[in-house]
């Protein structure tokens, strides 16, 4: 199944991917450009595939006194 999924992102023109987690409780991360995005994450769909959308936070973890 995750080669599968590897495949598909792939041939729809995902750049590379990372499998995450252990014993099949995980995730696969895909880096895409924008351009191809929408039609990477419609072919796992169509696969069944779970999509968790998420961003990158570039300034971490920041805190404040209450």
């Amino acid at each position: 199944m995750i080669l599968s999924y590897i495949s598909l992102a792939k041939s729809e023109g995902s750049l590379c991917s990372k499998v995450c987690g252990t014993s099949g409780v995980g995730c696969l991360l895909f880096l895409c450009e924008d351009v191809c995005t929408d039609s990477v994450k419609s072919v796992l769909k169509a696969s069944s595939a779970d999509i968790l959308d998420f961003n990158f936070d570039h300034i971490g973890v920041s805190t404040r006194k209450i």
